[in-house]
């Protein structure tokens, strides 16, 4: 995982290619913010974060 802190979006980065997409912008972010992010990691119970 990569996040971006100038736009705050996180990349799942796989180093198959992923690293070279996301070093030239190809990449799309996987999660939209840092706080998408934290709510899929620690699931439901981070809802109310």
């Amino acid at each position: 995982m990569v996040y971006d802190v100038l736009t705050e979006q996180v990349y799942d980065v796989d180093f198959e290619g992923g690293d070279a997409l996301l070093k030239d912008g190809g990449l799309e972010s996987r999660y939209s913010s840092f706080l998408e992010f934290l709510r899929f990691f620690f699931g439901e119970a981070s809802a109310t974060v």
